[in-house]
């Protein structure tokens, strides 16, 4: 019998640019670059994806138009997300790189494009492997889509 499966849910917020980072105008780069992963459990899935639908009728936000806490600017919105999302069952982790922190002289490979992304990505799989192996479970990765990376 095949093992049973976490689905892993991953994206990330902030960007992975070196650009003037931190300095809080046009063009500049964040200071952070945050990738999640949510596991679900396979055969929970759809009831529990359902809970992003029921965010967008609260909000009044139908599909297709992604949900981002950006674009979300009130503060009754924000609570709107957080209370439901609290109400839910989740399993998460995050990894979070602060870039200030990651100097070329310290980190020269991780300021080429693609690096942070992939470095990040490699530490947030790792940990989300680790709960699914002590789990007894597979695990699928969901990577949000991103153009600038191929996923294969």
């Amino acid at each position: 019998m095949e093992k049973r499966a976490f689905n892993a849910y991953i994206d990330e917020s902030g960007d992975e640019g070196f650009s003037r980072v931190g300095q809080h105008r046009s063009g500049a780069s964040s200071e952070w670059l945050i990738l999640a992963g949510v596991l679900i459990f396979e055969e929970q899935d759809q009831a529990r994806t359902r809970v992003i639908d029921r965010i967008r009728g609260e909000l009044n936000k139908p599909p297709p138009k992604p949900l981002h806490w950006r674009d979300l600017r009130r503060q009754s919105q924000k609570r709107t997300v957080v209370g439901t999302l609290a109400s839910e069952n989740l399993i998460f982790s995050t990894v979070a790189m602060w870039k200030p922190g990651l100097s070329k002289d310290l980190a020269p490979g991780l300021h080429k494009p693609g690096q942070l992304y992939h470095y990040a990505s490699r530490m947030l799989i790792e940990r989300l492997s680790w709960y699914a192996a002590k789990s007894g479970r597979r695990l699928n990765l969901l990577f949000e889509s991103r153009s600038t990376t191929s996923y294969e």
